[in-house]
């Protein structure tokens, strides 16, 4: 089949794990994205038609503390399905050099946040044919930078989803305050896979970056009620969440395999 036209909605699980990066030499559709998601096990909505009939499932308890109505597990598609995660550095491939033939300079180096996008950011240097800047997440959880930049050399930062660019503004103070790139060697955009949060820029010392993104799907988060001081004054312009004010109970959707059936069967 000619791959412009490979029907993506067509295959299953087992289709998906065969799919070659090659059948699909396209730009492809949010909804292409979120099918693969889906297929693979890796993506789940609430429901809001389900609870109308009675069927009140449950709502998710994301990393923050937050509640949220969706739950998108991209780092487990990238690390299980690399032919999956290099049909989506594909996707980043196109989108940057779309913005280079607008002016952007081509960097010499790219990085993928860790540790989501740390193969996305190999595949992708790789198919740009430009280097790979190593990044690495330590046991406590804190990013470091490791390749030191050269004069005139540039750097690129890819992240998987964007929802409040925590993750890239640690990498890019890492990297600069260990003296390993100047920060005007990094080039203000950062390449998401998935905006979620419906990020545009964010500012990291002094220096915007714009947040360019292959997909964009707002995902909502709200304050649950009995949220504790520092919950909210880290979320200050948070709303509160109308799935537990009608009594919708939460849970935590990779917590356990029994969480994430539980959260994603339990509408159907």
């Amino acid at each position: 089949m000619d791959n412009q036209f490979m029907d993506i909605f067509k295959l299953d699980k087992e289709g998906l794990k065969n799919l070659r990066p090659e059948d699909v030499m396209r730009k492809i559709s949010i909804e292409e994205f979120f099918h693969i998601l889906k297929t693979l096990n890796n993506l789940w909505f609430y429901d809001r038609e389900a609870l109308k009939n009675g069927k009140v499932g449950y709502h998710a308890i994301l990393k923050s503390e937050l509640c949220s109505d969706g739950f998108v597990n991209l780092k487990g598609v990238l690390k299980q399905y690399p032919n999956i995660r290099k049909i989506m550095a594909y996707q980043l491939k196109w989108m940057i050099l779309e913005r280079v033939d607008k002016g952007m300079k081509m960097p010499t180096h790219l990085a993928g946040v860790p540790d989501a996008a740390t193969e996305l950011g190999e595949d992708l240097a790789e198919i740009l044919g430009i280097k790979l800047a190593r990044v690495a997440k330590t046991t406590e959880g804190h990013i470091v930078f490791l390749t030191k930049l050269n004069k005139n050399e540039s750097l690129l930062l890819v992240e998987d989803i964007c929802s409040k660019a925590t993750g890239i503004t640690e990498t890019i103070n890492d990297a600069t305050e260990c003296g390993m790139v100047d920060a005007s060697a990094i080039i203000k955009v950062e390449i998401v896979l998935l905006n979620r949060g419906g990020l545009k820029s964010f500012i990291v010392d002094g220096y915007e970056y714009e947040v360019l993104s292959a997909f964009e799907h707002r995902i909502r988060e709200y304050m649950p009620p009995g949220a504790t001081d520092d919950l909210r004054n880290k979320y200050p312009d948070t709303p509160p969440c109308p799935l537990c004010a009608l009594g919708v109970p939460r849970d935590k959707p990779k917590k356990t395999e029994e969480s994430w059936t539980r959260i994603t069967t339990a509408q159907l």
